[in-house]
């Protein structure tokens, strides 16, 4: 939960997935905030919105995601006996490996914005702890989910 991050003193970075999309205002103006998170994010917030965080997500459309996820799933902790263990599995996985991507740009994003531009980084910050605090709830999360699959 993004709440966890604020709370203590963090500005959130996540996969643009499931509930973290309400918690988190992407920060647009990043490498990061690449087309599939604007597709998600857009859903839930105003493009005028003040960011809350990064989020990060693989591009839509990988040709391997049904047998990627498949196999992600079914992935073996290491085993003796020489059957390749869940890293080597999911270092092998092309899904899993756009992710990894994926984080590793939207953590470079967060370093930047720390070091180099630190007022926009607390007031990220900030206005992430604004939002958990006086607007966000599961209640409200919860309707905004059956309105949007209605």
């Amino acid at each position: 939960m993004a709440n966890e991050f604020y709370l203590n003193g963090t500005v959130g970075i996540a996969r643009a997935t499931g509930g973290i999309l309400l918690q988190i205002i992407p920060l647009q103006a990043i490498s990061s905030f690449s087309r599939a998170v604007q597709v998600r994010s857009s859903r839930w917030h105003a493009e005028s919105a003040h960011p809350t965080g990064i989020l990060y997500r693989e591009r839509d459309g990988l040709p391997s995601v049904l047998e990627d996820w498949r196999a992600l799933n079914a992935a073996e902790y290491d085993r003796e006996g020489g059957k390749p263990d869940r890293i080597e599995q999911r270092r092998a996985n092309p899904l899993f490996r756009a992710m990894a991507e994926e984080l590793r740009i939207g953590v470079a994003d967060g370093i930047r914005i720390c070091r180099e531009r630190p007022g926009l980084y607390y007031k990220m910050l900030s206005e992430g702890i604004t939002r958990i605090q006086g607007s966000f709830s599961w209640e409200k999360a919860a309707q905004e989910y059956v309105r949007y699959l209605g």
